[in-house]
């Protein structure tokens, strides 16, 4: 009898506990896939609610994001619906919408050439870019019909992906980055082309009184064509949501064609050019290569090939 009486209160224990568990646990979460998650809301803040599964002290406790949550059923009988706040939801979109920016290199002008950047965001976390660059060297030097300073005209056109390395939040509680704000890589093709026009190149001959006498003169334009492929890596901020303002540096490979368009001159360095009794009067242009140090998309060292350096700051507007 005794141990009857025992087995019987051991079954009323577990009982009372049970009925005390399904007691605390008397909050259903409702979510927008219509999940029901039967447990015990811990605490309910702005953006999330916390809740656990069992009653136990040391029980393991989760959170929810509010933006996945359609209802709050509570102990108590009443109902919650989470309706998002209107003004968070058109700062959002009004956010997300404002997916292009049209950008202006900042310094373009001070290097002989007009710089504006397309940007445009395909999904969260890619963007693409494309640049086109107008060169002209005579925007704020008047005086490039001197000597050895020769008008240069042309075009560069820059283009690649840009990648968003890890996510900028707008603002606390908000699961979304702007779009176009960031640190970033950028893979980049550059393709230039431009011609520096009326170009004198002089040149000497050997004299046995230990002098030279320029005996011709060729005036000759330059032309250049080069490729460069390169590696940015960036940071872009956005103001106010209506502008950007960011900043770049790449490296890479450079190549390069150039050549004179005097084909009395290209003649002449192929019949002289190791002749020990030819002297050019500006030597250091006597080579079409060596008009390409500078290529205006970007620097560049060595001649027909070499590396390719590049800095960039932009300031843009951001629109629909």
């Amino acid at each position: 009898m005794k141990k009857t009486g025992g087995f019987i209160l051991f079954l009323a224990a577990i009982l009372l506990s049970t009925n005390s568990f399904s007691q605390s646990l008397r909050d259903t979460i409702v979510t927008k896939s219509n999940d029901s998650i039967v447990c015990k809301i811990t605490k309910i803040s702005d953006y999330d609610v916390e809740y656990v599964k069992t009653s136990e002290p040391d029980a393991i406790g989760y959170v929810i994001s509010k933006d996945k949550i359609r209802m709050l059923m509570l102990r108590d009988g009443t109902h919650e619906v989470i309706m998002r706040d209107e003004m968070e939801m058109n700062a959002e979109s009004e956010i997300l919408d404002k997916r292009q920016a049209v950008k202006f290199h900042f310094f373009s002008p001070f290097y002989d050439h007009l710089a504006v950047t397309y940007e445009r965001s395909l999904k969260m976390g890619t963007n693409v870019e494309a640049s086109v660059g107008f060169i002209n060297n005579s925007m704020f030097d008047f005086s490039v019909f001197e000597s050895y300073d020769a008008l240069t005209q042309g075009a560069f056109i820059k283009f690649g992906p840009k990648f968003n390395l890890g996510n900028s939040y707008y603002m606390k509680g908000m699961k979304y980055s702007h779009p176009l704000k960031g640190k970033y890589f950028k893979p980049e093709i550059i393709l230039t082309s431009f011609a520096v026009r009326d170009v004198n190149i002089n040149y000497s001959t050997y004299d046995p009184n230990f002098y030279y006498t320029i005996t011709n003169s060729f005036v000759t334009d330059v032309t250049a064509q080069g490729l460069a492929l390169t590696l940015n890596f960036g940071n872009q901020y956005t103001l106010g949501n209506m502008m950007t303002f960011g900043f770049n540096v790449g490296v890479g490979y450079s190549f390069v064609r150039a050549q004179f368009t005097n084909q009395e001159l290209n003649d002449y360095i192929a019949n002289n050019g190791s002749n020990n009794n030819t002297y050019f009067y500006n030597y250091y242009y006597s080579s079409p290569y060596n008009y390409t140090n500078k290529m205006y998309s970007h620097t560049r060292s060595g001649e027909k090939s070499g590396i390719a350096f590049q800095i960039n700051l932009t300031l843009g507007y951001i629109f629909k």
